[in-house]
């Protein structure tokens, strides 16, 4: 699924588009040719469709932790899909509209342990919204 909003200047449609893909697109991730291959067709349709930018929300580990502690771990997995979409053009927005972190809980442990663990050190960090600047 692709979202798409027309851009109007004063009042008046331009033509141009942002488009975004929430939790998506949906693909196994750790394969490197078919990343490249779907983040391209979206490019390409992007620009068919007079897009200037789109974003994305894909579901990648980045690492578990707090980043920048001793618990945080940063996944070779999701750096190097982090480092693949920097190097063809995709840019990480600041701006996010998702969560940027999740949390796994296990809920059979006692809830008083488990509010500790969640506002501790169990968030896992997720790539949300890359930018593509066509």
């Amino acid at each position: 699924m692709i979202l798409e909003r027309q851009l109007k200047i004063g009042g008046i449609n331009s033509g141009l588009k942002v488009q975004y893909i929430p939790r998506g697109p949906l693909m196994d991730w750790t394969d490197a040719k078919l990343r490249f291959r779907v983040l391209k067709d979206i490019q390409n349709f992007a620009r068919t469709q007079k897009a200037i930018l789109i974003k994305i929300d894909p579901e990648v580990l980045l690492g578990t932790g707090i980043p920048g502690t001793e618990d945080g771990v940063d996944l070779d997995s999701g750096q190097e899909v982090k480092k693949d979409l920097s190097s063809t053009g995709w840019i990480y927005s600041p701006e996010q509209i998702q969560f940027k972190n999740s949390a796994i809980i296990d809920h059979a442990i006692d809830f008083a342990i488990t509010y500790k663990i969640f506002n501790l050190n169990s968030h896992l960090l997720t790539i949300n919204f890359l930018v593509s600047q066509l």
